[in-house]
């Protein structure tokens, strides 16, 4: 038999394909950037369907075959597993392992095989992450909550309802901002973006749905918190009837419709209307500097909802005219 380096050729070759694969699937979640929506939607769904099978089965080859220690993407999607398991067990979460990326991907997945009836006491122990984790986080969570909905599993709809809600409080308790998950036209090629430019499609235009489907677990104090939040608020809740007038969530309202469980979680025109009802009863609570660049999006979408557009321009000209005549202090 033929060798190269002291390596057989077969041997050679399930190394090189060995590593390759792992280098493909790791790789990708170390460096989004590079990667597009497709494959990473595929890759993903790879990790999370066939990895617990495969992965064993890669140990015991490379052992078998070389007597030597892990390839190095191998060994990071092993911890990054064990990194996953550990964050919802009663035991010390182990540290996570290289990127952000790779360890929201393992921590979505370990959450989303854990008995439902756990979730929200699991969530409660993802505090200690960091910040950048857990936007991650709720991004792959976002993701599941419209394939959710895209297909006919009522249960698991709901499911990643709570997911998302619970990832969401921990984000809002933190104080840690999400909303970069929902700018959708900002340019500054921030973590936001990246995350954005690997999402299909379809999910990214869909994002105002899963945006108004936890608008019952928004902080009240959100508006006043942070500046952005009302130009976001408006901007999905425009989008979303765009969505509804193009017939883009017709694939939703056929699963609500089927479902009993998603009465009400999954109807656009239910969505739409408790969106309006939000707008209009937090607008007079707004401070002025929750208006900024507000007339550019009024401008190209504000025909949509010609009641919101006057309620928001209203309440920005009444804090302006306050301001105005805001007696000066002298002393």
């Amino acid at each position: 038999m033929s060798r190269a380096g002291g390596v057989s050729q077969p041997q050679a070759g399930l190394q090189w394909s060995l590593r390759g694969s792992v280098s493909r699937l790791s790789g990708l979640k170390t460096s989004p950037s590079l990667a597009s929506p497709d494959v990473l939607t595929g890759d993903l769904s790879l990790w999370k369907l066939w990895w617990p099978r495969l992965e064993p089965e890669l140990h015991t080859r490379w052992r078998r075959c070389f007597q030597g220690p892990l390839p190095q993407e191998l060994q990071r999607l092993w911890e990054a597993q064990l990194f996953g398991k550990s964050c919802l067990s009663s035991d010390l979460a182990s540290p996570p392992p290289g990127p952000a990326w790779v360890s929201a991907a393992a921590l979505h997945f370990a959450i989303q095989q854990a008995e439902e009836t756990s979730i929200k006491s699991q969530l409660e122990k993802l505090n200690c992450q960091s910040e950048e984790l857990l936007v991650v986080l709720f991004f792959f969570s976002l993701m599941g909550l419209l394939s959710s909905h895209l297909t006919p599993h009522a249960v698991d709809s709901l499911k990643a309802v709570d997911i998302c809600a619970e990832i969401l409080r921990c984000l809002d308790k933190r104080k840690v901002s999400w909303l970069v998950l929902f700018q959708l036209t900002d340019t500054d090629g921030g973590l936001g973006q990246v995350l954005l430019r690997l999402a299909p499609d379809p999910y990214v235009r869909l994002l105002p749905f899963a945006f108004y489907s936890l608008l019952s677990y928004f902080d009240e104090d959100a508006f006043i918190r942070e500046d952005a939040f009302l130009r976001v608020a408006v901007d999905m809740y425009l989008k979303l009837i765009c969505l509804f007038v193009t017939g883009e969530t017709s694939a939703v309202s056929a699963l609500a419709g089927r479902s009993q469980e998603l009465q009400g979680q999954g109807d656009p025109v239910g969505l739409i209307i408790k969106a309006r009802h939000f707008l209009l009863q937090s607008i007079p609570r707004c401070p002025e500097k929750s208006f900024a660049n507000m007339a550019e999006l009024l401008a190209t979408s504000g025909h949509c909802d010609p009641e919101v557009s006057a309620a928001l321009l209203s309440r920005h000209q009444a804090v302006s005219d306050d301001d105005l005549y805001q007696e000066p202090h002298l002393f």
